[in-house]
C-alpha cells in the first residue's frame, strides 16, 4: 500500500511521470496506473487497497504445504501462477502495453530478472 501512498502523493503535487517503472509489487502497482487515465486516478487511490490482491494464494481455498512441495518438485515453483494471472486480468483485462500507452500516455517499464540465469553464469571474484 506504500507504492499507492507515493502514487497519491505525486498525483496531488502534479508529479507523476510519464515513465513509471516497477519490479515486484511495484509492477503490479504501476501497470494499473499506467492503465489508468487521470480522471480514473482518484478513483484507483480510493479503491485500490479494497480489491483482490491474492497474488500468492486462493483465499476461499488455501493450498496445503504438501500441495506446494508438489508443485515444486514437479515444476519448480512454491507459488501457483495462476492466482497472479487472475488478479492482473481482473485488474488490467488483456490491455497491451501499447494499448495502455494509447490510453494514458504513460511508459510502462517492467523490470524482470531470472535467479536462474544467475545460477548457471558464478560471477567471478577477480572483477573480471
Amino acid at each position: 500500500m506504500i507504492h499507492i501512498g507515493v502514487l497519491k502523493a505525486l498525483k496531488e503535487t502534479d508529479l507523476l511521470p510519464r515513465i513509471i517503472s516497477g519490479a515486484s509489487a511495484g509492477s503490479i502497482v504501476a501497470s494499473v496506473v499506467c492503465t489508468t487515465t487521470d480522471d480514473e486516478l482518484p478513483a484507483l487511490i480510493d479503491n485500490f487497497a479494497y480489491g483482490d490482491l491474492a497474488v500468492f494464494d486462493d483465499e476461499s481455498n488455501p493450498e496445503s504445504v504438501f500441495q506446494r512441495i508438489a508443485r515444486f518438485l514437479k515444476i519448480g515453483a512454491w507459488i501457483d501462477i495462476e492466482h497472479l494471472i487472475r488478479v492482473m486480468k481482473s485488474l488490467l483485462g488483456d490491455m497491451t502495453f501499447q494499448e495502455a500507452y494509447y490510453r494514458t500516455r504513460r511508459v510502462l517499464n517492467i523490470c524482470v530478472s531470472s535467479a536462474r540465469y544467475w545460477s548457471y553464469f558464478p560471477i567471478q571474484g577477480n572483477g573480471n
